[in-house]
């Protein structure tokens, strides 16, 4: 009976003494903890004066704020002000026990006008210059950020402002930096006044203009948000925006006290409110507060450490059996790491393929619209109908491979369309047969007269090589590779490995290999990013993943059994399309419009052959067509001309370009009927601004008939543009 006793004492002293490191352990944090929490005092900072003038004149504590200069200043979606400089002076009000009279002004030269007249008391974030000096007092600078040099990706190398010289060079009109860059310059540089920082950026992103010069924050935050992916910082000058609060000359009162408010706020605060809206790093010193945050840091680690050292016989053991897991989790990662690596590199290969995705489309527009037009002229004697029909067949599936290459690049949400999924099944196979080894062999099994499924396309056959590619891995040495389809009405149907409970009438096809199969273990991973059982280099983990997620954005489900040593099946259940769901028969909406009655067309685009094809088609269709290959040209033409009745214009053109060309055509004639042709892939990320103006878009390339309706639809709606597009 006296060692069990001895020994339970023993224990109970190690759980004491445990017990006792832990308690000295907070009551040391509690010791250093108390002395850091200082109450505030209450005591104003104000004079007398400065006080009764804040209370006597509410009514002058008038704020002007642009709402539209993010992240500095600007108004959220409900209207209100926000921003770096609305942090700012939410503080000085906290300080003051006052409340600014904020309204909106986003013309900058009213608001400094208004501030010199004392309409605005305070601007909340104004950069100092001689000539303001006059007419506002301004506090010391609460944050500081560079001004640099912006082009796009396809200009390189470093830039300075000189070596802008004989570049098209654009600002933001009444700022400080237009004063900035006029004054480095000494009239050397081709100076362009914006109206804002988003018209600068959208010039310079569509090659309006060459560069852009600005504060950094401001473009980088309108950059990210419009998804002007094309722009890059080619350059920092030396000159830096410094915002301090300025306070008009009328109320010197106001303006020693809001200096006052802003010397009372701390450093560490100002660099939360930087850092909460320009995510730039400090220079400043170390605060005492975060001192002594350290100091409580440390000491906590001491403390924890001889914690530590009484227990540690007992995490001995415990860190023994982790070391070897840790091992693995490091091999993990470093694989990990390795597929993230090729997967930039993949992105990076979409990036490239989004920038020549204009060339080629204009390239495929002039092949398949010539083919077209000797279709129509009927030239049978001289030229085998059949064959232009194939590079017909052949330019729009070109077209489709340009079209998966822009949205691999910019995610770009690709339409759902009535869609056969027999058809994509013969399709995908027929290209299959030439990619996969021909040991293995292709069966297909499809069910006649199924239901259209709303679908992508595009999606559909990555499903099916993915699919289909995976199962041809799992069989190296040959095999069976069937494809089924089939109608399914499921209710309340649980799939038996998915765990998915659905219901309704469904069109489904499935795959289904001979090949090695898979464990248990395995298809509870196979959907995971990532996951791969191929060597390195042989493929991203990405397939099933990205399968997965296709079908899901299509409401389907997918399910999978597998066996090992017998094979593999996937089956893929989408919702059948309802007669209500179909859209009108394709072959009468693309029936050739001709002309109502000769109308004047004008086509505006850099790739000769393209004007000249069009031209040849419309004047065939009874138009009279005049063509321009810049925007300048166009403007030429269009002041010469009685009347245009519709112009086809091209964005992406030297000089001018497509749209500034859209806007000086609309004020020559507001009542101007435009109908853009695009194949850029910037295009399709700023669709919505860009057609406000006009009529609609045709996407290159088209089909001749295709623009004929558009172009009939155009010309038949009101005269008016804005009643058209309203």
């Amino acid at each position: 009976m006296g060692m069990p006793a001895l020994s339970t004492l023993g224990e109970s002293r190690k759980t004491l003494a445990l017990m006792g490191a832990i308690c000295v352990s907070f009551l040391v944090l509690i010791w250093l903890f108390i002395p850091s929490i200082s109450s505030q005092a209450d005591e104003s900072f104000l004079t007398p004066e400065e006080r009764a003038w804040l209370d006597e004149n509410p009514d002058k504590l008038t704020l002007f704020y642009n709402p539209d200069f993010p992240p500095i200043e600007f108004a959220d979606e409900n209207g209100d002000f926000t921003g770096l400089g609305a942090d700012v002076i939410v503080a000085v009000e906290e300080r003051l026990g006052i409340q600014f009279v904020k309204q909106s002004c986003n013309d900058w030269s009213m608001h400094l006008q208004a501030l010199k007249e004392g309409q605005c008391a305070v601007a909340p974030t104004i950069v100092r210059t001689d000539e303001r000096e006059s007419y506002s007092f301004f506090t010391v600078p609460y944050a500081r950020v560079p001004v640099v040099i912006i082009t796009t990706g396809s200009q390189t190398g470093s830039y300075t402002l000189d070596s802008l010289v004989g570049l098209r060079v654009a600002v933001v009109s009444g700022y400080a930096t237009e004063d900035y860059v006029r004054e480095s310059a000494d009239g050397s540089l081709a100076v362009f006044p914006m109206w804002n920082v988003l018209e600068a950026l959208h010039a310079v992103a569509f090659g309006e203009m060459d560069a852009f010069v600005g504060n950094m924050a401001v473009a980088a935050y309108y950059a990210n948000q419009e998804g002007l992916s094309n722009l890059r910082v080619a350059g920092i000058t030396e000159h830096f925006f410094e915002w301090s609060i300025g306070v008009s000359r009328e109320y010197p009162l106001l303006f020693s006290a809001v200096q006052k408010a802003l010397d009372n706020i701390s450093d560490e605060q100002l660099n939360s409110f930087h850092d909460k809206w320009i995510s730039m790093q400090s220079n400043q010193k170390l605060s005492p507060r975060l001192l002594q945050s350290l100091r409580i840091g440390t000491l906590f680690v001491a403390t924890l450490l001889v914690s530590l050292f009484i227990i540690s016989l007992y995490l001995k053991k415990r860190l023994n059996e982790k070391i070897s897991s840790l091992e693995n989790a490091q091999e993990t990662l470093i694989e990990q790491a390795n597929r993230l690596q090729h997967s930039e590199k993949m992105e990076a290969l979409g990036t490239l393929s989004g920038g020549v995705a204009h060339d080629f489309n204009n390239i495929l527009q002039v092949i398949e619209g010539y083919a077209q037009l000797l279709l129509k002229r009927n030239l049978q004697s001289d030229i085998n109908l059949e064959e232009l029909e194939h590079i017909v067949a052949a330019s729009r599936r070109a077209a489709a491979l340009i079209t998966k290459l822009m949205a691999f690049s910019r995610n770009i949400e690709l339409e759902k369309v009535a869609t056969d999924i027999n058809g994509e099944v013969t399709t995908a196979v027929d290209i299959l047969k030439h990619t996969i080894p021909r040991m293995v062999e292709i069966k297909l099994n499809l069910e006649e007269n199924l239901m259209p499924v709303l679908a992508d396309p595009v999606h559909l056959e990555q499903i099916i090589f993915n699919l289909a590619n995976n199962a041809a891995d799992a069989m190296p040495d040959g095999g069976e590779l069937t494809i089924s389809t089939f109608k399914i009405i499921l209710d309340n149907h649980i799939l038996p490995e998915a765990g998915e409970e659905i219901s309704g009438s469904f069109v489904a096809f499935s795959i289904e290999d001979t090949g090695c199969g898979m464990s248990k273990e395995l298809q509870t991973k196979m959907f995971n990013p990532f996951f791969t059982t191929k060597e390195q280099g042989k493929g991203t983990g990405l397939g099933l993943a990205s399968v997965y997620g296709m079908v899901k954005s299509l409401q389907g489900a997918i399910n999978c059994t597998s066996l090992e040593g017998v094979g593999t099946t996937f089956q893929i259940l989408l919702p059948a399309a309802s007669a209500e769901e179909l859209p009108l028969p394709h072959a009468q909406a693309l029936e050739p419009r001709p002309s109502e009655g000769g109308e004047t067309i004008l086509v505006v685009d850099d790739e000769p052959l393209i004007c000249q094809q069009s031209k040849e088609f419309l004047e065939l269709l009874g138009y009279v067509v005049y063509t321009a290959e810049t925007g300048e040209e166009a403007l030429e033409v269009f002041s010469g001309l009685e009347k245009v009745d519709l112009v086809l214009l091209d964005l992406n053109m030297p000089g001018m370009g497509g749209y500034r060309c859209l806007q000086e055509l609309l004020r020559l004639n507001p009542s101007t009927k435009v109908l853009i042709l695009s194949g850029h892939s910037e295009f399709d990320v700023n669709r919505d601004k860009l057609t406000e103006k006009a009529m609609g878009f045709v996407r290159k390339p088209y089909r001749l008939n295709e623009l004929a309706l558009k172009m009939r639809e155009s010309l038949s709606s009101s005269s008016s543009r804005d009643e058209a597009i309203g």
